[in-house]
């Protein structure tokens, strides 16, 4: 089905204006340099977490930048929680154009000790949430016949296998993929398009703590991980802000069912690879 040209409101593809976005996980270090960004080119945006102190902390900073920013307390893991926080969202902004599912639970259980609660509360919140989220946003960009963006954080962990208890995260990263290209061919048909990022590891006290830890195959956990980034560094929170308002915006009008690597290169290396230091080159 041919669906047409979109039809860009602005000269400036990357512009957002006039359009609202729901950002899942809106509270923190990811979701709020999302809705940051996505403010910053003229999306009104919804932030939805379960933390309401973040999410006003967040939602200050946008509004002292310039932008336009909702707040709305929620649990996005049950299909309660998910109604409740899409008509919430619905009663700040007129309709959703733009969802952007990023709320996500960790895991560093090794398989032989992994209960199912904690394999049970990964799944729900970030594979079975995302879903939730979608259909409830698409439909209502169905019915409203809105060519919608809706863009998933995933992982790249969810492409190669990461080891270190990550088991439980990593297959529901890689389930949140298959979900981007299903729903993508499902929806095109609509104007709806469906995306992903893969992020590596991202800078964060969380990410500190997580690297301090011994590598279970020994050395040095830190730098095996930044031995596997051909950039040298982990990623920002900002460095998800750009890919994310690409995909969302006319300048991606032609992109759907894509997973984009945001990762330093890490997905373009494997374990044998070897990162040429400045001194060597």
């Amino acid at each position: 089905m041919d669906t047409g040209p979109v039809q860009m409101s602005t000269d400036d593809p990357f512009r957002l204006d006039g359009r609202n976005a729901v950002i899942t996980g809106g509270g923190g270090n990811i979701g709020g340099a999302i809705a940051h960004r996505l403010a910053a080119q003229g999306a009104s945006v919804v932030l939805v977490d379960i933390n309401p102190d973040r999410l006003e902390v967040m939602a200050e900073t946008i509004a002292k930048a310039g932008g336009v920013a909702h707040t709305v307390v929620g649990d996005v893991s049950s299909p309660e929680g998910v109604d409740a926080a899409v008509r919430g969202a619905l009663e700040r902004v007129p309709q959703i154009d733009i969802l952007v599912n990023n709320a996500g639970r960790g895991s560093h259980t090794f398989p032989e000790d992994l209960s199912y609660e904690e394999w049970n509360a990964v799944f729900q919140l970030n594979l079975t949430g995302y879903f939730l989220m979608a259909q409830a946003v698409g439909c209502q960009m169905i019915d409203r016949g809105i060519r919608g963006a809706m863009v998933m954080t995933s992982s790249t962990c969810s492409f190669v296998a990461m080891g270190r208890g990550n088991f439980a995260y990593s297959v529901s990263k890689a389930g949140v993929n298959q979900l981007v290209r299903e729903l993508a061919l499902e929806w095109g048909c609509f104007g709806i398009r469906v995306n992903a990022i893969e992020p590596c590891q991202v800078d964060a006290p969380s990410m500190d703590d997580l690297l301090a830890r011994d590598d279970p195959s020994g050395g040095d956990l830190r730098h095996r991980v930044l031995g596997g980034i051909p950039l040298g560094r982990l990623a920002t929170a900002e460095d998800m802000a750009g890919p994310v308002a690409f995909l969302v915006s006319d300048a991606a009008a032609m992109v759907t069912g894509t997973i984009l690597p945001v990762d330093g290169g890490n997905l373009a290396c494997n374990a044998a690879s070897s990162i040429r230091s400045p001194v060597s080159a």
